[in-house]
């Protein structure tokens, strides 16, 4: 084992926890969580997703079109489908706004 995949195989590893980690939705400037039901509805899910940053202590207000205020914040609603422990799981992300 030569000095170079001493270095290079914990480096890797490292990246990939931050590839992982981006990939996953989680960074700056975003709120993300994954609520307990799935919703098809999207009034039922908008719903769902007010009471969830409520039990958080949030102020949020939907403005629609998959704008909320939170916070007095601006932010744009993304939901993603991910594989959890082979499970599709319906995350969602709200992403601060930052041009307005």
């Amino acid at each position: 084992m030569n000095i170079w995949s001493i270095i290079l195989v914990p480096l890797a590893f490292i990246g990939g926890l931050f590839l992982f980690h981006f990939l996953s939705g989680h960074g700056k400037g975003k709120i993300v969580f994954d609520l307990d039901e799935r919703y098809i509805n999207y009034g039922d899910y908008i719903q769902a997703i007010l009471q969830e940053l409520k039990k958080q202590g949030k102020q949020a207000f939907y403005e629609g079109n998959g704008r909320f205020i939170i916070d007095g914040a601006p932010y744009t609603f993304i939901e993603w489908n991910v594989n959890l422990g082979g499970f599709p799981t319906q995350r969602t992300v709200l992403k601060q706004d930052k041009t307005s």
